[in-house]
């Protein structure tokens, strides 16, 4: 599969090309993990001028123009997503790994609104015990 171009996404979303933001798009787009501000931090600090001011203000930048989403699936830190097929998150409560769920078997909405409300986007988290802790919990 082809990965995007960070370059092409900002120039999509009319957001200012800088060094910066393309290292910051390029880690979550190459990632599979849902990393905090702090672990993208961690993990691009050595490849471009970063303050943890520019992480943060970079990410809300790219949650506004809808490239991120933010995950508050857990209760101490947000996590960040880069926006690709629609998908919901399940959280380990033994490991802490957050995992995409895919293909929900939940009835989807059939229009834009529930009881007069505008709906925007749906968002589902779950919570439990992953596969991998469920098989070391059997040993």
């Amino acid at each position: 599969m082809v990965k995007p171009d960070p370059r092409v996404i900002l120039k999509e979303h009319n957001i200012p090309i800088t060094i910066q933001r393309v290292k910051i798009l390029e880690y979550l787009i190459r990632t599979n993990e849902h990393p905090t501000a702090d672990q993208i931090y961690s993990e691009i600090s050595d490849e471009a001028i970063l303050s943890f001011a520019t992480i943060y203000n970079t990410l809300h930048l790219f949650t506004k123009a809808g490239i991120v989403n933010e995950l508050h699936i857990d209760k101490d830190k947000t996590h960040y997503d880069i926006v690709r097929k629609p998908h919901d998150h399940f959280l380990c409560r033994e490991c802490q790994k957050i995992y995409d769920i895919y293909d929900l078997p939940i009835q989807p909405l059939t229009n834009d609104t529930i009881d007069g409300h505008s709906i925007e986007r749906v968002h589902i988290y779950f919570y439990g015990i992953c596969r991998e802790c469920l098989k070391k919990n059997k040993k």
